[in-house]
């Protein structure tokens, strides 16, 4: 006799899988002797009413109640109850070939040694249109090995293993590790040539969350088999340095996302119905995607058909401006900007522009997060930029120190609005800040060393846009990335254009708070100081110990109360480029 395990949460599909069988089947007399029977396990839980079972399967059929513990519990109950030398596992949502139970019984012809054997999934996918990631990952079940969509085991083979471990909840794994144990107890399995369809079931919102609750059952493995749990189960390298990079490259655009929703919900803009076409977006940053990259290469060198779909989307910075203007259902202007360390001012800078040229009524400025990959790390090494290992982990990020080691890298993403003066009072929102000034130069050369010349002569021509004096500004956000040269430098400039003011702004370094942010470092750094120009207070440098400079008024390890009214912020890129930005308290202190 051959069993016929079904076990069901009752889905639509299971009506079809059931009028196929019976077609096959045929309606058997109730004193007729068969070679099959079928064992539904009934796993909805209690009170759900009977299955509907066609009459042509009425004779052949067991409905067997489950406890709702997952797919390898139900199974377990099913083959238990089986009194068939074959036990076939189907599932719910399969369409066997017309010619299906036929197939099977030559399968099951097989030499005594023959465990288990597999039939054939197909999985019909969308002939006029790309296929999603759900129906790709869906039609990943035609490639699969001994999974139980169409499987078929002698009863001996389950009863020497003892069935599926019910310690997997989930029908992601549990197929493949009885499989394993199966072989390692000297049975064979095989392909056979029985075909069932797998339509793709409708993609729910939750399917993601399912998806990577399976990542529990790899850890089981791990735990179980050891780190080569795949090579010994058979399993491919897996999708998850994939799933990886796709997540990665999700949470950037995510994270720039949820800067600029804060940003546009503080500004007040949600149902302040601006018009489409006059907000633009300005996305500071470049190489966004490096860590995307280098984490995908090496499974697309393995297995390059496991190249997602939307690679060639999400691997441009660009992608971070569509993704933005379709969460804001902006259609203005938009554009990335880049300047190494200086790319948060130079977006700062590119969308003032846009709203003092009218372009835009309103600008949403985006700091992305920059992600480096070991080999940029090894890079900034050599440059000796980067902090070397060792120490104090918190202490090692030194700005203006005297023992500062270089910059220790940090990621953040940060967003500001920037609004049309007018705009701004037609709809009676809050003004946090203006930018009065700012400037944008060049040092004609395009290695790592800085020059005090060419960044005195951007602080310079800031000031003179806002209209200020030296002896005006009360607070310098420094781009001090606690490098020996850099910090160095940085003083030099504004000793140079301050002059005999040079002692009294307060001069500070968000980096010794959140790291390097490297591209969106300016953006980061800006609300860091419309924070304190609000707020009326400086934050801590907090591993200052030893200034290399006297003369200067550098913030001290803990916060100080502070009336600032303007403020400049700097920032210096590899390749010489030179910004500086002056950022002004509105009148009432807003």
């Amino acid at each position: 006799m051959i069993s016929l395990v079904v076990p069901t949460l009752g889905r639509p599909s299971l009506a079809a899988l059931l009028d196929a069988l019976a077609a096959q089947l045929g309606e058997k007399r109730s004193d007729a002797a068969s070679d099959v029977e079928l064992l539904l396990v009934d796993d909805r839980g209690e009170d759900a009413g009977e299955l509907a079972v066609p009459g042509a399967l009425t004779a052949y059929t067991k409905v067997l109640t489950g406890r709702g513990a997952g797919p390898a519990a139900a199974r377990n109950l099913g083959w238990r109850a089986a009194r068939g030398e074959w036990v076939v596992f189907l599932d719910d949502d399969v369409v066997p070939a017309p010619d299906w139970a036929a197939r099977m019984r030559a399968d099951l012809a097989a030499p005594g040694r023959v465990g288990g054997v597999q039939g054939v999934v197909e999985v019909p996918l969308p002939e006029h249109r790309r296929p999603t990631d759900w129906e790709r990952g869906t039609a990943g079940l035609a490639d699969g090995r001994w999974i139980t969509a169409d499987m078929a085991y002698r009863r001996a083979a389950l009863a020497a293993v003892g069935g599926f471990d019910e310690r997997f909840p989930r029908a992601y794994r549990e197929d493949a590790e009885l499989a394993h144990r199966v072989r390692r107890a000297g049975w064979e399995l095989v392909r056979g040539e029985r075909r069932v369809t797998h339509p793709v079931r409708p993609e729910s919102r939750w399917v993601s969350l399912r998806t990577q609750r399976g990542n529990a059952d790899d850890a089981l493995l791990r735990r179980r088999y050891g780190r080569r749990w795949r090579t010994d189960l058979d399993l491919p390298p897996g999708r998850r340095p994939r799933h990886t990079a796709i997540t990665a490259a999700g949470a950037l655009a995510l994270a720039a996302v949820a800067a600029a929703l804060q940003a546009w919900s503080g500004a007040g803009l949600p149902g302040a119905r601006i018009p489409g076409d006059r907000v633009g977006i300005v996305v500071a940053g470049h190489n966004l995607t490096a860590r995307y990259t280098h984490e995908l290469y090496r499974t697309w060198q393995e297995r390059p058909a496991y190249l997602p779909a939307r690679f060639a989307l999400h691997v441009q910075d660009t992608d971070h401006v569509g993704t933005l203007s379709e969460v804001l259902s902006a259609t203005g202007e938009g554009f990335t900007v880049g300047g190494a360390s200086a790319s948060g001012n130079v977006g700062i800078v590119h969308a003032a522009r846009l709203v003092a040229a009218g372009a835009v009524d309103c600008c949403v400025l985006v700091g992305a997060v920059t992600e480096l990959t070991p080999m940029h790390h090894r890079g900034f090494a050599v440059l000796g930029a980067l902090a070397e290992p060792g120490g104090d982990p918190a202490a090692a990020c030194r700005p203006f120190d005297q023992d500062r080691r270089g910059f220790v890298p940090g990621e953040a993403a940060a967003a500001l609005v920037l609004e049309r003066p007018a705009a701004a009072a037609r709809r009676g929102a809050e003004v946090l800040a203006t930018v009065p000034g700012y400037a944008l130069g060049l040092d004609a050369n395009r290695l790592a060393d800085p020059d005090a010349a060419g960044q005195a002569r951007v602080i310079r021509a800031a000031l003179a846009a806002a209209g200020l004096a030296p002896h005006e500004v009360d607070y310098v956000n420094a781009h001090a990335t606690g490098s020996r040269l850099g910090d160095e430098t940085e003083l030099a400039s504004l000793h140079d254009v301050l002059g005999a003011a040079a002692g009294r702004p307060w001069v500070n370094a968000t980096k010794a708070l959140t790291g390097h942010c490297l591209g969106s470092a300016g953006v980061v750094e800006a609300v860091a100081t419309v924070a304190q120009l609000t707020g009326g207070f400086v934050h801590p440098n907090p591993n200052l110990a030893r200034p290399i400079d006297a003369r200067i008024r550098f913030a001290g390890p803990g916060p100080e109360p502070a009336r600032l009214r303007y403020a400049l912020s700097t920032g210096f890129g590899f390749g010489g480029v030179n910004t500086a930005v002056v950022l002004a308290r509105t009148a009432d202190g807003g």
